[in-house]
């Protein structure tokens, strides 16, 4: 009898095939990612989870098969509790599976095209999937590849010369439409505190002193009226936040 060929199979959803509000109810925050990928892992065996601003994706070594998605997209809804279409998902195995990590390591697959966060985004969902033990040998490989793939990308072409985050690009409007920052209130409305971080810090780079924070609803129950202090990276000060 011949045995069933295992490769590499992705589930996930982003910017191109689901609105903000389904992909927030998706989005895993890094404690949720290290308790989700160990359950995934329970299932599954081998398994990263990959949640980023944009997108939710769960990668995994299963035996080749069309109804391997299905099953995916039902443990990403399991975890998080959540019951979206499985019509806004899309799924890869085999080489259009790593293929597609290629994409998202290099920012072909972004929002912002070349932006350089997501590199960083999959070495810590590679990351957490080491730590609890749902990285198997196909996986790390792929992962790694991916990331090699992506700083290559980087450094031999120009994708990411004008590169920037869905902030900061945000933050160049407002500049261009309403000139110097500095001295202006600015409102970031975001789903949460923890992701709306690189937002703040690009608000903060363009002198702008004061920063208000709009977080979602579970968010504002437990944090509305409070004052955060959150370091910048650029000038290694504490500068304050309203969250609201």
């Amino acid at each position: 009898m011949k045995a069933e060929q295992t490769v590499v199979t992705v589930a996930g959803l982003n910017h191109q095939t689901s609105p903000v509000e389904e992909r927030e109810q998706l989005a895993f925050s890094p404690e949720e990612t290290a308790e989700a990928v160990a359950r995934l892992g329970d299932v599954l065996g081998g398994a990263v989870l990959l949640s980023t601003c944009n997108r939710t994706e769960v990668y995994a070594t299963m035996p080749e098969g069309p109804t391997h998605a299905t099953l995916l997209i039902s443990l990403l809804n399991g975890v998080k509790g959540t019951a979206i279409d499985e019509s806004r998902f899309y799924s890869y195995q085999h080489d259009a599976a790593a293929r597609h990590l290629f994409r998202v390591s290099a920012g072909i697959d972004s929002m912002v095209l070349g932006e350089s966060q997501i590199l960083g985004q999959v070495r810590e969902a590679m990351s957490a999937a080491t730590q609890a033990g749902t990285l198997n040998g196909t996986l790390s490989k792929l992962f790694h590849s991916a990331i090699g793939a992506g700083k290559r990308a980087r450094t031999e072409t120009q994708i990411g010369r004008h590169a920037v985050s869905v902030g900061s690009a945000a933050v160049a409007l407002a500049r261009k439409r309403l000139g110097n920052l500095a001295g202006k209130t600015v409102l970031v409305i975001r789903e949460s505190w923890p992701r709306g971080r690189s937002r703040m810090q690009a608000a903060r780079k363009s002198s702008s002193p004061t920063a208000r924070f709009s977080a979602r609803e579970s968010w504002r129950r437990r944090w509305a009226g409070q004052q955060a202090r959150w370091p910048c990276r650029t000038c290694r000060s504490r500068w304050p936040v309203q969250i609201s």
